[in-house]
């Protein structure tokens, strides 16, 4: 499927809605359902990389990220001489 561009992207974006609609169902918010199609776009991005949850987590602000797991990830360019992280988003 990878080699026909426009299965893969018809596949994404079945599973981008089907994340969508998940994610939708899940919440008992009434704002939450409203989100437009530019916000659902940034959804659909944000769960085929990170999961239902961790993209409910990412919206109700609960979303913490351990220093190990940073580390883990982050490549070394973007710590200190002193082993510290630079702050990426302040």
């Amino acid at each position: 499927m990878r080699f026909k561009q426009l299965w893969s992207i018809m596949a994404l974006a079945d599973y981008g809605k089907f994340n969508v609609k998940q994610f939708m169902q899940s919440f008992t918010h009434n704002q939450m359902l409203n989100f437009n199609e530019e916000e659902q776009t940034k959804l659909m991005y944000l769960m085929q990389h990170d999961g239902l949850g961790t993209t409910r987590k990412i919206i109700n602000g609960t979303f913490e990220v351990s220093i190990g797991k940073y580390k883990k990830n982050v490549p070394e360019d973007y710590w200190d001489k002193d082993g510290n992280y630079y702050d990426l988003c302040g």
